[in-house]
């Protein structure tokens, strides 16, 4: 004689644990999302720094290559020698100088002719930063004064986010401060004009 076995009742999850269970699972995967977004946030913040630092590293590349090549080439390179400051030729050096200007002529790329170049300091909204580095370059026209020469019309934004609206720095031979000067300025003492007396040239940036 078997003896016949009652089946056990299964017994399911209720409502109440399965609402707790969900309740749960939000709240873990809220601490996991809001994670994985400050984690991006980080990478983020990192990555635009990374490129705030490799933009500031290729301005300072150009502005001392285009430095180097200021006055060159100049009226000794000529057998008359006759200097003339008009001449497409001929690169006078630096045209103005001021904390937030620096404009100047040279052969820049090193095809024989020469170009007026300036960097300039934009400032941002109502007059402060951050501010924006730009670079202007032209052909220098034959015929015109160095001032006169339209190069500021021809600007692009070289350096970004940059929180010193006075990076220039200019020195003379003796290592002191030249203030702002233009070619047009003559140092009495010499006769020549006293951009000559700027023998190196400071860029400090601050980058946000």
């Amino acid at each position: 004689m078997r003896k016949g076995h009652k089946g056990r009742r299964q017994r399911g999850f209720t409502l109440l644990e399965m609402m707790t269970a969900l309740l749960v699972l939000t709240v873990v995967l809220g601490v996991v999302f809001s994670q994985i977004t400050a984690i991006q946030k980080r990478y983020r913040s990192e990555e635009g720094k990374l490129d705030v630092v490799q933009e500031t590293r290729e301005f300072m590349e150009q502005f001392a290559r285009d430095l180097h090549q200021a006055g060159y080439p100049n009226a000794h390179n000529y057998t008359n020698g006759v200097y003339d400051n008009t001449s497409q030729n001929i690169a006078v050096g630096i045209v103005q100088f001021s904390s937030s200007l620096v404009w100047f002529e040279g052969d820049i790329d090193g095809d024989g002719n020469v170009e007026s170049v300036q960097y300039s300091v934009a400032t941002g909204a109502g007059g402060g930063c951050p501010c924006t580095i730009t670079r202007a370059v032209i052909a220098k026209v034959g015929g015109t004064a160095p001032k006169a020469q339209n190069v500021a019309g021809n600007a692009n934004t070289a350096l970004r986010w940059v929180m010193n609206s006075t990076p220039f720095t200019a020195l003379d031979q003796n290592g002191g401060s030249v203030g702002a000067v233009d070619i047009t300025q003559t140092d009495p003492s010499t006769g020549n004009p006293k951009t000559y007396n700027i023998r190196s040239i400071q860029v400090t940036v601050n980058v946000k």
